[in-house]
């Protein structure tokens, strides 16, 4: 079994879970769009960007109105967004994590990179409390949007609470609990199907003779009038009944495409 993205110790909601075979798709999930609810406080900062850590109030700072609260988040939307994820984090740094370091003593700073954060839908206003809805690309941290929301603001912000509702085509309301997996008399009956994950990729439905070839490690040509585009680079291969085959890199060859697999998810 493996994870396809740890959630932050205080979070809840949604973690893919991956059973067998289904484990050799982790990495290409991490892609996948995602989607948060959190409520943000402002008016204090925390030294993880959220509750977890050490909270510094700040009872001095004038109240933003709604406007001002608005036209921060507007600025922080968009496809190329440059963020600076929290030091407390899991990304790399010399070939230890952010955090390893920084819990050890050691200042962290990172860089700040492009993220894409689709929307910021706020629900409620309360003050110091703001409830918000994210939809973003992968690599975006929540904290980083409450510590930035916080700075723009001049009160500071950090994440309070923070919930996982969706990646990819995945959605909380339809996730399967631990205690139902438990109860399940068969788990592979409640499982989704690993194909479901690959919602970025081209798939291409093969025949028999091309599973026969797929289960023995070999290529297949796939004609030109059954590809969108020659330059597709990344092919999922399925069956007739829509399962999972083969994880294939397409190379122009003629008229056709030349699908070698790397991945393959049937036996001889």
């Amino acid at each position: 079994m493996g994870h396809a993205g740890t959630l932050d110790p205080l979070a809840t909601g949604l973690l893919l879970v991956a059973i067998g075979s289904s484990t050799r798709l982790v990495e290409a999930t991490h892609a996948l769009d995602k989607s948060y609810t959190a409520r943000v406080r402002l008016g204090a900062v925390s030294s993880t960007d959220d509750a977890d850590g050490e909270i510094h109030a700040r009872p001095e700072v004038q109240v933003p109105e709604w406007d001002r609260i608005e036209t921060a988040l507007a600025g922080m939307t968009g496809p190329e967004v440059m963020q600076v994820p929290p030091a407390v984090s899991a990304i790399h740094v010399d070939g230890k994590r952010a955090y390893d370091l920084v819990r050890g003593g050691v200042e962290v700073r990172l860089a700040a990179r492009p993220v894409r954060i689709d929307r910021i839908t706020v629900n409620r206003y309360d003050w110091p409390w703001l409830d918000i809805s994210v939809d973003c690309g992968a690599g975006t941290y929540m904290r980083s949007i409450a510590r930035d929301l916080g700075e723009s603001l001049g009160c500071g912000g950090l994440i309070e609470t923070l919930r996982r509702t969706r990646i990819g085509p995945f959605h909380v309301g339809e996730a399967l609990t631990l205690e139902a997996a438990v109860a399940a008399d068969r788990l592979d009956q409640v499982l989704r199907e690993p194909v479901e994950a690959l919602t970025l990729w081209h798939r291409f439905v093969i025949d028999a003779d091309q599973l026969a070839k797929i289960a023995m490690g070999q290529a297949i040509r796939i004609g030109h009038a059954s590809m969108d585009a020659l330059s597709v680079k990344e092919i999922a291969l399925v069956d007739s009944h829509g399962k999972l085959v083969a994880l294939s890199r397409g190379e122009p060859a003629g008229d056709h495409l030349l699908c070698r697999p790397y991945r393959v998810f049937v036996g001889r």
